[in-house]
């Protein structure tokens, strides 16, 4: 019987060399966190520690893991990545995207202002 394979696709590779060890804040910086998939109707997000996750751009999913990095720090960084997504792509689906982490962010900003009855 036939060991594992050995072939490993560029973006295992990449995203294997890219989080080895536990990231600290200062290393995070120039580490790109997203890569766009099937006209940005998916997406691979590197998460700190090594942990890769590959979603949908509408799903729950996404939202976490982008929420995930937004609690680390990284939430310009990533607002930054969907930007150049929509420059580089407008047809594809990262528009809709960058619109829905919009109203998300203000949905919590909303909340966060309401007062608390005393």
């Amino acid at each position: 019987m036939a060991g594992p394979s050995k072939v490993v696709s560029k973006t295992a590779r990449a995203s294997t060399r890219m989080n080895k060890g536990v990231a600290r804040p200062a290393d995070l910086e120039g580490v790109t966190r997203l890569v766009s998939l099937d006209g940005g109707r998916g997406a691979y997000l590197f998460l700190p520690g090594g942990r890769t996750v590959r979603a949908m751009t509408n799903s729950a999913e996404f939202d976490e893991a982008v929420a995930a990095l937004g609690e680390l720090g990284l939430a310009a960084k990533v607002d930054a990545e969907i930007a150049e997504f929509v420059a580089r792509w407008p047809k594809s689906a990262w528009p809709a995207v960058q619109a829905r982490m919009a109203a998300a962010r203000e949905a919590a900003a909303a909340v966060e202002e309401e007062p608390v009855p005393a």
